[in-house]
């Protein structure tokens, strides 16, 4: 998160995507939401069924929600 509340938002996406590539369900849940902000609406809506898959609270309740 730290990349992304400094504004650099191209290097918290290549980070939040490896995390994700490695399985883990926060990198996932952080993926969704980074796109989504961004307006990739089918992105965010994958990333976010891989965090649900893998376990995290977030996930499945961000699919129903409103986009940013």
């Amino acid at each position: 998160m730290l990349l992304k509340e400094r504004g650099d938002l191209e290097s918290a996406k290549a980070a939040y995507r490896r995390a994700d590539e490695r399985g883990d369900p926060g990198g996932a849940y952080n993926l969704g939401m980074l796109l989504a902000e961004r307006g990739d609406l089918e992105g965010a809506e994958a990333a976010y069924r891989r965090a649900d898959e893998r376990g995290h609270p977030g996930g499945a309740s961000s699919l129903t929600s409103p986009a940013p």
